[in-house]
């Protein structure tokens, strides 16, 4: 029998190709190859005043944009899970809030760059290491779930990156992200995948799951058939980053509603600016009264 610290480092949870899927844990385990199934654990890798903030900055965004509705409904119906994308929504940030975000994107390609990934891994190139694609901040409430797919329908992508930003249990049921067998190349791929298992009441073979301690980032290969299930109660908080070996694919998210959105709101502020700024000189330009010394 393993020991009971070394069994939650390595966690058997199925089997891919001959690989068993397995968790590894930063600071525990070093010599190791993520592969298909397998998930690479950094606890603490937030601390709690960065998620708190995190959340805090969420909570914002989702009042003053409202609910990001997906095109292809994957997130499950409106209203139940709010999405915000970065760079998408630098414009509208506070200089603070793009360096806190910038500075969390920086540690987690720093990471990613630090552990062993196969070399067939799809779109991975070794010898470039992997950098920054796209950055998405997620709200769930209760209901909230991310269907069956991969991450792999953008170009480019190797690695995702998922950080809980709140407690599972304490904040929240449900919500656990499942990793399955099969690894879709293409959104063809996906979409075909996605066809065979919706509404047929058959899913893939599970390979491994989670639900981390907040601020716990979780790294996976981006080609892995994955989901999260439905929020139960509470709100589920997460951030994610996808990684790539080209540099060139790093972009803003090109979402016209919500570039619209912005564009509003970044409107809306500069008039609000001019109008306090009008104001404020037209206080600066106004003569003082003087008091009369003759009466």
């Amino acid at each position: 029998m393993l020991p009971w610290m070394l069994w939650c480092a390595v966690v058997l949870a199925g089997v891919s190709g001959g690989h068993t899927a397995t968790n590894y844990t930063a600071g525990v385990d070093t010599d190791f190859v993520l592969d298909q199934g397998d998930l690479y654990l950094y606890p603490d890798f937030l601390s709690a005043p960065e998620t708190h903030r995190m959340v805090g900055l969420l909570d914002k965004w989702a009042q003053d944009f409202g609910v990001q509705k997906n095109p292809d409904e994957m997130k499950g119906a409106p209203g139940l899970v709010y999405e915000f994308f970065f760079p998408s929504y630098r414009p509208v940030m506070t200089p603070a809030e793009r360096t806190f975000v910038e500075g969390l994107r920086s540690r987690i390609v720093t990471a990613a760059n630090n552990i062993a990934i196969k070399p067939e891994a799809f779109n991975y190139k070794k010898e470039l290491g992997v950098f920054n694609h796209l950055t998405a901040f997620y709200k769930y409430h209760p209901g909230g779930t991310h269907k069956l797919h991969a991450d792999t329908d953008k170009p480019g992508r190797v690695l995702t990156a998922t950080i809980t930003l709140n407690e599972y249990e304490q904040d929240y049921e449900g919500g656990r992200l499942h990793l399955y067998e099969g690894a879709p190349k293409n959104k063809d791929e996906i979409e075909t995948q996605q066809r065979k298992y919706y509404g047929s009441g058959k899913t893939p073979t599970k390979l491994n799951e989670f639900s981390g301690k907040a601020g716990t980032l979780a790294l996976f290969l981006s080609e892995n058939l994955h989901e999260v299930t439905p929020l139960t109660s509470g709100e589920r908080y997460v951030m994610l980053n996808w990684m790539t070996c080209y540099p060139e694919e790093e972009h803003a998210y090109d979402d016209k509603d919500l570039n619209k959105k912005i564009r509003a709101v970044e409107k809306k502020r500069s008039a609000t600016k001019k109008k306090s700024s009008r104001k404020k000189k037209k206080r600066l330009k106004r003569p003082k009264k003087t008091q009369r010394t003759d009466l």
